[in-house]
């Protein structure tokens, strides 16, 4: 009981963002038919969802 404590006392800082903080960043999503890859083939198609799911 003789040591000082070592701790120092910090102003507290919120670590999250408010959410007017976060919709004010938000950017839309682009429209469905600019986020078509074109030329992908039914067998690319499946793969591509695959991969989504199981990653």
């Amino acid at each position: 009981m003789g040591e000082p404590s070592t701790q120092h006392e910090r102003p507290c800082i919120a670590l999250e963002k408010s959410v007017d903080s976060i919709l004010a960043s938000a950017r839309p999503l682009l429209p469905a038919e600019d986020t078509v890859i074109d030329g992908l083939t039914e067998d690319g198609e499946r793969a591509f969802f695959d991969a989504l799911r199981h990653r």
